[in-house]
């Protein structure tokens, strides 16, 4: 607090203070003045924080990005893998665009990675996304005919994806209220949002309905 306030410190075993010019960026996705009202944050080291606040949208927020960082992310592993620049065919621009990335632009990052490791040519075909984007399994009509190599598993789980996604942007991102939402408690809705992107559930299911 100390150092933030009057940007001195004093190194271990010296006697003497000595002067930092140093800018400090700070990165949270919680909602810090919720939190400091509620006792779990620090209120004297929020307002040394909080100069000036730059609140960057999630991914479903801002779909304009979803194509340019796609390109972004598909041009730097391309180049770690040493190879050309592969290009997004139409129908996968189309699904990038149409999905809600609950992940954020960390899972983004991840398709397009996985894009270039799986993709042997000089384009991204829909072949080489996730099942849930490449049978576009969340758009099929319950009186339609089926697609053939359809996945149930991966219809219910886009579902799941949009449904969470959209209960979330309706209540801007706080969990509690978008678990109550969905007629959910936090944990069965925490448990759920992990199991999607991948993360290690560690049981915290619980059966209370």
């Amino acid at each position: 607090m100390r150092a933030l306030q009057e940007r001195r410190i004093r190194p271990v075993g010296d006697t003497a203070d000595v002067e930092v010019d140093v800018r400090l960026v700070a990165a949270t996705n919680k909602d810090l003045e919720a939190e400091m009202r509620a006792g779990r944050f620090r209120e004297d080291l929020f307002y040394r924080l909080n100069v000036v606040q730059i609140r960057v949208p999630p991914l479903r927020e801002r779909r304009e990005d979803v194509l340019p960082l796609a390109d972004h992310f598909l041009r730097r592993f391309a180049a770690e893998h040493g190879r050309p620049m592969p290009v997004l065919s139409a129908e996968t621009r189309r699904r990038l665009d149409d999905y809600p990335f609950p992940g954020n632009v960390r899972e983004l990052e991840n398709l397009m990675e996985r894009a270039v490791a799986l993709s042997a040519g000089d384009e991204v075909t829909v072949d080489a996304l996730p099942a849930a984007l490449r049978m576009g399994a969340a758009s099929i009509s319950p009186d339609g005919p089926l697609p053939d190599a359809f996945s149930l598993e991966s219809h219910l789980e886009a579902i799941e994806r949009q449904l969470i996604d959209r209960a979330l942007a309706e209540t801007r991102g706080v969990k509690k209220d978008a678990a109550a939402r969905l007629g959910l408690t936090f944990r069965q809705f925490r448990h759920r949002v992990k199991k999607l992107s991948g993360q290690p559930t560690d049981g915290d299911e619980d059966t209370d309905g």
